[in-house]
């Protein structure tokens, strides 16, 4: 059996618009990160146990790291928008309109988080400053900007 990732998101197939070449594009929306405990079974599909990951008293999290790397994202946020075209306007509502910091961080990450394996590492970290970080790093790379691991600060 193949290896699956352990922590997910569980969400709602909210399209399904075929293509012409008999394939589907679709769009989940995503609803809360999740851990999946597989079941055995003798099934040829696999069998698992979703179960939500609680994130409670994240937002309280208030360092000078965590607000410095925040701004920066917000930053590198505003100067990423323009690649979105006539959508830039709706993508910064979505994401602005968010309830709480912690869901605009994940927001802008579903918008530039495109690869598979650094989704993965976002969805496992836990702690908002190492999200900022994550997500900081992937504007910087589509910016053609330093990493913050290197200086700070992409933007310096």
């Amino acid at each position: 059996e193949p290896d699956y990732e352990t922590i997910g998101t569980l969400g709602l197939l909210a399209d399904a618009t075929p293509i012409e070449n008999g394939e589907y594009l679709i769009v989940v929306r995503g609803l809360v990160r999740s851990r999946l405990y597989e079941i055995p079974s003798r099934s040829v599909y696999r069998i698992a146990l979703v179960r939500p990951i609680v994130e409670e008293g994240l937002d309280e999290v208030d360092t000078e790291e965590s607000r410095t790397l925040y701004s920066t994202v917000l930053q590198l946020f505003s100067a990423l928008s323009s690649n979105f075209g006539d959508n830039a306007t709706k993508i910064a509502a979505v994401v602005m309109t968010a309830p709480n910091r912690r869901t605009r961080i994940d927001r802008m990450a579903s918008v530039f988080l495109t690869d598979p394996h650094w989704r993965q590492i976002f969805l496992e970290a836990r702690e908002i400053p190492e999200r900022l970080a994550i997500l900081q790093d992937a504007m910087a790379t589509t910016l053609g900007l330093a990493s913050s691991q290197t200086n700070g600060s992409p933007l310096n």
